[in-house]
């Protein structure tokens, strides 16, 4: 949904992407709402689209708009969650790389590397496991 560049870069100007839901009932459907700025707990973000509106997460309860990592501190300024190894906020889902197996992920460690840099270098707290979550047909 981001570019790593909006997606790790706490320097980079703050972007969201509004649900399908919310672009509706807020902005009436007005596609002119991508490129403007709207403010959130007090911080501008700028809106670089809208969801399709089947598009909902991967949460049960779709959220009003998205937004990068990066952004929490503006989100939640009373919580440093990205800083605190002991916070159960995030779940980290991602694809394998294409022609790797499931069983080839969690063998050769790239999960546990891959958490690496979330936790810098240091044990985490937590196990991390490589499961099945969703296959996808292609046509």
């Amino acid at each position: 949904m981001f570019s790593s560049d909006e997606d790790w870069n706490s320097n980079s100007e703050p972007v969201i992407v509004l649900s399908h839901s919310l672009w509706v009932r807020r902005f009436n459907s007005d596609p002119g709402v991508v490129g403007e700025t709207v403010r959130i707990n007090g911080h501008q973000f700028t809106v670089l689209g809208v969801a399709r509106q089947d598009f909902v997460g991967t949460e049960p309860q779709v959220p009003d708009f998205w937004a990068p990592l990066t952004t929490q501190p503006q989100m939640t300024p009373a919580n440093d969650e990205l800083h605190d190894r002991g916070s159960f906020w995030l779940q980290v889902i991602a694809r394998i790389k294409p022609g790797v197996s499931l069983a080839g992920a969690q063998a050769r460690g790239t999960v546990e590397q891959s958490w690496g840099f979330f936790t810098n270098g240091r044990k985490p707290k937590r196990v991390v496991k490589a499961l099945p979550w969703l296959k996808v047909n292609s046509k």
